[in-house]
Parts: structure tokens; sequence; C-alpha cells
């Protein structure tokens, strides 16, 4: 929670955080900050296959991506601890002016990150039930 207190914090006090407009999204929790990570990487490249994105950088728990769908927009998944030694993820989206497309870039990338963290986190049950 601190982690997550401290990015928000971190983006609120940040110049470009005062101009644009913002989406923001809680993409749910799973069992591992590792999967968070990968799944917000994978969301991002199928983006990036499918329309186009800048540089995808990874910061630890923090993962960016530029220019998203070659539409100016700025993402941010963040992967915080949350309760229960859960990691959970949340996006924030940002564009220059107030428009719908960003709303329908954070849908896709919410629906991409969980599509991937179900089937991560999935495994990672599975394998703990194996070894019971």
């Amino acid at each position: 929670m601190r982690r997550l207190a401290l990015s928000l914090a971190a983006l609120c006090l940040s110049e470009a955080a005062q101009a644009g407009a913002w989406t923001a999204r809680d993409l749910g929790v799973v069992h591992r900050e590792s999967h968070c990570v990968e799944a917000a990487v994978r969301a991002f490249e199928e983006v990036a296959l499918s329309f186009g994105t800048g540089a995808i950088r990874v910061d630890g728990w923090a993962i960016s991506a530029e220019n998203v769908e070659r539409r100016g927009y700025d993402a941010l998944i963040t992967c915080a601890y949350a309760n229960a030694g859960k990691t959970r993820g949340t996006l924030a989206i940002r564009s220059e002016t107030e428009d719908f497309g960003r709303v329908i870039a954070a849908n896709r990338i919410e629906q991409l990150w969980r599509q991937h963290a179900k089937r991560l986190d999935g495994a990672y049950i599975d394998e703990l039930k194996r070894r019971m």
C-alpha cells in the first residue's frame, strides 16, 4: 500500500500530471508481483503489436508505455502490495486532452491485463495444489 501511495503522490506532483486528462483503473489482485508485472508487459506488447506503441519500460514494479496506440497516450501500470501478501495492479493512462479514445485504450489494456493475470495466477494455484 505504501508503494501505491508513493507512486500516486509522484504522479500528482509531477509537471505532467498538471495538464491533460486521466483515466485510472483498479486491475485487480494477483498472488505474486511477478504475475502483475508480466501481465502488464504482455498487455502492453499486445497493444503494441495490434495498434502500435512507443517504448515499453519496466522499472521494478512500475511498467510504462509511451505513445499507446500511436495516439499520444502515456500509460503506467503499478504493481503494489495488497492485503494478504498479494499484489494489486493499477492502470493510469494520460492524454493531452479529454479523449474517448483514451477510455477505449484503457478498457483494452485492462482486458488484456486481466486475461494474462488470470492465466498466470491459475498456473500458480495449480502448482500449489500439486505440491499439497
